[in-house]
């Protein structure tokens, strides 16, 4: 938890080591990572360098993520890196298409009127289900477990859970499995993510159960995100001075979140990107300024009607992001969430 000083400091020195090591992969992270006065940050360790030293490892084995971390030469390092990268891409394909059958489920369950939504994968892939319990649970801030075939035995599952703000996951598996045992063979945890066995054909025991138990502890649950904002989005946000006493504060994570506004602004012009392209790029007038920014996941699958388009009034939540172009700082907005978007 970064709610701990404690916790940032010893993030804060690694990430200065980060920047600064001649160790191989450290000169590597920043030959890739680090444009013309970009640094290696929290968020650039969470989306970026995590995801690919883990790639591998759910694909297939874990040590090339290792032996990367641990070359000896720059050589070795660049090579296991391309390697990572690579994996990393896979990993990523994989998930755009259990993704989009694990949605579609989700949005069957909660048709059914389910809190707790328990999506069964029969095709899924273990390696990649924490993640698209993740995004399921972003989507529509429900706990979710994702269910996929565990590959040593095709007789059980393996199940990776996330949960929601107010509702300890942890305790809901230690209830169930201290009433129904027949439900689960293992699992183990925190408050926020889980893991779980359970033989194939417990799966329909379980959904129900989970459904009833996070139902019983979190009686309040709403397939509806809620924002806890610190303020309203000023001129002064804009700003590079304010994001700099802002950055001053970091690294930002669970527990000690980076700051979000709520605004309104005006489009001017709207676009999707990305891949997929599922990532909504816009520009917008903000308190008479002209801003860039940026809505990831704006829509669940490539072709569907974008939340808000060029003209519109969208009132959102949004946090500030600094973008280095040529060593230029322009600060630009990234969209949390839509309350509002009118003509």
């Amino acid at each position: 938890s970064l709610a701990s000083g404690n916790n940032r400091a010893i993030i804060r020195e690694g990430i200065r080591q980060v920047m600064t090591s001649g160790e191989p992969y450290a000169v590597v992270l920043r030959e890739s990572l680090c444009g013309e006065g970009q640094a290696i940050d929290e968020e650039t360790i969470a989306f970026q360098i995590a995801p690919r030293i883990a790639a591998h490892g759910r694909l297939d084995e874990a040590m090339p993520g290792i032996r990367f971390l641990l070359s000896e030469n720059l050589e070795e390092a660049r090579e296991l890196y391309k390697v990572l990268c690579e994996a990393n891409e896979t990993r990523k394909e994989i998930q755009r298409d259990l993704g989009e059958s694990a949605i579609a489920l989700a949005r069957k369950a909660l048709a059914e009127g389910r809190r707790g939504l328990a999506i069964h994968l029969e095709d899924g892939m273990s390696g990649v289900h924490g993640i698209t319990a993740s995004r399921i649970t972003e989507c529509f801030c429900l706990p979710t477990a994702m269910i996929s075939p565990w590959m040593p035995d095709p007789e059980i599952v393996s199940m990776s859970f996330r949960s929601v703000e107010g509702l300890d996951i942890k305790k809901v598996l230690d209830d169930i499995a201290r009433e129904h045992p027949e439900a689960l063979t293992k699992h183990g945890g925190h408050p926020m993510a889980a893991g779980a066995r359970a033989l194939k054909n417990k799966v329909i025991l379980f959904q129900n159960l989970f459904d009833q138990y996070v139902k019983a502890a979190a009686p309040w649950l709403t397939p509806q995100r809620l924002f806890k904002v610190d303020g309203e989005l000023t001129r002064e946000h804009l700003e590079l001075s304010t994001y700099e006493q802002i950055r001053a504060l970091a690294p930002y994570g669970r527990g000690f979140p980076a700051p979000q506004f709520r605004g309104a602004i005006v489009i001017t012009e709207a676009r999707m990107v990305g891949a997929d392209p599922v990532h909504l790029s816009f520009r917008a007038q903000v308190h008479g300024r002209a801003v860039k920014g940026i809505l990831f996941h704006a829509i669940e699958q490539a072709g569907q009607e974008p939340p808000f388009g060029v003209g519109q009034h969208v009132e959102g939540v949004f946090q500030l992001m600094d973008n280095v172009f040529r060593g230029e700082h322009r600060i630009e907005l990234q969209c949390l969430g839509v309350i509002e978007a009118q003509s």
